[in-house]
């Protein structure tokens, strides 16, 4: 779930910035739609070579990736998206433990 995602990655998104993670969940769920690279854990030269190869994109290239950067952040990690996932899992939750307490909507 989207919700275990670090804040910083999603606050680089908003801010047009590529990110480099790490290829294991959570990381890896943040590049939704291509606004990144994740490495393979504990790989320094592939760390090295993703970052080599965001910060070396032509001009042009790179304004397209960061506005493509921007445009996830707000479809995939804007608070309405994420309150409405909290909202599910909670009701979720809810009807598993079969509780009498219902989400008011």
């Amino acid at each position: 779930a989207k919700m275990d995602i670090p804040l910083v990655l999603i606050e680089a998104l908003a801010l047009g910035l590529p990110i480099v993670v790490a290829n294991v969940p959570p990381l890896n769920e943040v590049l939704v739609a291509e606004v990144g690279r994740a490495v393979p854990p504990k790989d320094p030269q592939a760390l090295a070579a993703a970052i080599d190869a965001l910060t070396s994109m032509h001009t042009e290239a790179a304004q397209q990736f960061s506005a493509h950067c921007i445009e996830t952040a707000r479809t995939h990690f804007d608070i309405s998206t994420v309150s409405r996932q909290h909202e599910a899992l909670y009701t979720e939750m809810l009807e598993t433990l079969s509780l009498p307490h219902r989400i008011r909507r």
